[in-house]
């Protein structure tokens, strides 16, 4: 197993990991709406807008590869701001059409529920951390949060790791 970081061009391949790993995922399922016909495709405009927020700023994702195979990914960010550019608002703005006024209504109450979590101080993000589901349970997952909690920890305005689940 090695790990990488993934820019733009391995976007298709981490939206790939990431929609399998969190199909079946409470979080994602109440964003989008159960029982959604177009399930699928609004999962990885969902995820693809995490995604995106990242790879715009130049924020690389961590991967998790076996031979040429991407078998999980970690979508994190770092402890301090970065602007948004332009083309994110815009491509946010398409996704919020794509995903519909009800599931972007439910995701911002998601947002406001991990808000009232907020340790009350500047740390790392991890937004997201996916294992391919015919590669979990064989430690693939402690490998990549080992792997973010070794970039967190080299960066000088490291203060901690946080996640939402």
């Amino acid at each position: 197993m090695t790990l990488h970081d993934l820019d733009r061009s391995y976007k298709g391949a981490a939206l790939d990991v990431l929609c399998a790993a969190f199909h079946h995922y409470p979080v994602t399922r109440y964003v989008i709406g159960e029982g959604d016909p177009e399930y699928g495709d609004k999962l990885r405009e969902l995820i693809g807008f995490f995604v995106e927020g990242r790879l715009t700023r130049d924020v690389p994702l961590i991967g998790l590869y076996h031979a040429d195979e991407l078998l999980g990914a970690a979508v994190v960010s770092p402890p301090h701001e970065i602007p948004v550019p332009r083309e994110l608002a815009e491509y946010h703005a398409q996704a919020e059409r794509r995903l519909g006024r009800d599931a972007m209504a439910r995701f911002g109450r998601y947002n406001e529920a991990c808000e009232a979590t907020d340790p009350g101080h500047l740390a790392h993000y991890l937004g997201m951390i996916g294992v391919r589901p015919d590669s979990q349970g064989r430690g693939l997952g402690r490998q990549l949060i080992d792997a973010v909690k070794d970039r967190a920890r080299s960066d000088p305005e490291f203060t901690g790791i946080t996640l939402h689940t």
